[in-house]
């Protein structure tokens, strides 16, 4: 089946990238069943899907670091092949490459790669893995919890006044929430909040401490338009999700009406936006995402949550179709 669906690639069928990609999305054991023919596929100049390339061998990334440094195939294709491979040989690479870049490319670009597949270099030079390989539904609780009603002023909105919604409270004591932010060094509880209006207006920071204590951040800034023109307050959804069944294969992607996820890696709807921590400038890890049909029951976009557990940083980002 593999080897079919390969030829049909390689005579032009698109139909057959997109069935081997749903395969592959199945059992992602099958990327190892790939490892023969992708030598085959860039022959052909065929680079994506990327995550058809996430199980490459060593002897698949020397041939694509080499043909990037001899400039002999397309440089950014092969670039992003290997941001989505990773291991020894990548790293190396991209080690040099980010202190002498290749010819057409410059340091910049290579870290742009490298955030678009969720993973740079920590202080010592080791790869740090931006999302984790596990994820697990996120479902509204049931019995709902009760409407919102009055927040203390700490738990407002600074910019609308609404009352702040909790997109993720959970603890590593559940195994569920210890496997999915095993990436992010984080122990405790962690409850990340946000405006649900406001955030969609811009990225919103929350300080938050492995006792489930959370505060507006003063790192959130607030764009020049709502200076001027305040958002109507609305009260928050009275929805609380929880962790249900575990996601296949780690789980990548967006679904605004109800694909809410703790853990795995973001299906961006827009261009990649990891965000850096605002205190330390380094790449915040991605801990899960919040659709709007599981919120308020329509599609709002999705809401991407971030962490970083050395500084005690949440983030909000928001996308929408």
């Amino acid at each position: 089946m593999i080897t079919e669906l390969v030829d049909r690639i390689l005579t032009g069928d698109d139909d057959a990238a997109f069935e081997l990609e749903e395969q592959v999305d199945d059992d992602p054991v099958l990327l190892r069943r790939l490892r023969p023919h992708l030598l085959r596929l860039i022959d052909a100049e065929v680079y994506i899907p990327v995550k058809l390339f996430g199980e490459a061998d060593e002897t698949f990334q020397r041939e694509a670091v080499r043909r990037v440094e001899s400039g002999e195939d397309s440089e950014q294709d092969l670039v992003a092949i290997l941001t989505a491979t990773r291991g020894p040989v990548v790293e190396a690479a991209f080690r040099g490459w980010l202190e002498r870049p290749p010819s057409g490319m410059d340091a910049n670009a290579l870290t742009r790669f490298l955030r678009r597949y969720g993973w740079d270099f920590d202080d010592r030079g080791r790869r740090r893995e931006i999302c984790g390989n596990v994820a697990y539904r996120l479902v509204p609780e049931v019995p709902a919890p009760s409407p919102a009603g009055t927040a203390p002023a700490e738990e407002r909105c600074p910019w609308c006044t609404a009352a702040l919604w909790t997109a993720l409270d959970g603890d590593t004591a559940d195994p569920r929430f210890a496997a999915a932010l095993a990436h992010t060094g984080w122990r405790g509880r962690l409850r990340i909040l946000t405006c649900f209006v406001c955030s969609t207006y811009a990225t919103v920071y929350t300080q938050v401490s492995p006792d489930g204590g959370a505060t507006w951040s003063a790192y959130t800034t607030q764009p020049t338009y709502l200076k001027e023109r305040k958002p109507a307050p609305e009260e928050p959804p009275a929805v609380r999700l929880v962790p249900g069944e575990e996601r296949p294969g780690g789980y990548e992607g967006h679904d605004c009406e109800g694909g809410s996820t703790l853990g795995g890696r973001p299906g961006w709807i827009q261009d990649p936006d990891f965000p850096d921590c605002p205190a330390c400038g380094r790449l915040m890890n991605y801990v899960g995402a919040v659709a709007g049909g599981d919120t308020i029951g329509q599609d709002h976009g999705v809401l991407f949550l971030f962490l970083h557990e050395p500084c005690g940083l949440a983030a909000v980002v928001s996308q929408f179709d």
